[in-house]
């Protein structure tokens, strides 16, 4: 796979991830990567908040770091799935000849609980 397909897709699959939390969250006034009304300057800087929503909620970070793999072969078809929780660009299908190449994603993501849970 080319870099500039693996960085496309994967940033796809980031994309669509967070819009299926978003819907997912939204009945519980949970915001996922929202819009961040105040950001806390180094005076009240707490290590895990880095803000506050436009509802006064604090926004914190989530931080991924994911093992990502690309395997290559004879009868094979590519893509990216998940496996067992981790991301994972691969094939599918049985191969004779296999190539793996691991790599690692970083990203983080913001989110803000409300102060009062909604059920």
């Amino acid at each position: 796979m080319k870099l500039e397909d693996f960085i496309s897709e994967s940033l796809s699959q980031i994309a669509r991830g967070v819009g299926a939390a978003q819907k997912k969250a939204n009945d519980t006034g949970t915001l996922i990567s929202p819009y961040i009304n105040e950001y806390f300057d180094s005076a009240k800087q707490n290590p895990n908040f880095i803000g506050e929503d436009r509802n006064r909620n604090l926004v914190q970070i989530v931080d991924f770091d994911v093992a990502v793999t690309v395997e290559s072969g004879t009868e094979t078809s590519g893509g990216i799935r998940v496996v067992a929780g981790i991301l994972g660009l691969g094939s599918e299908g049985k191969s004779k000849k296999k190539d793996n190449t691991v790599s690692r994603l970083k990203f983080a993501i913001s989110f803000s609980l409300p102060n009062e849970f909604k059920k």
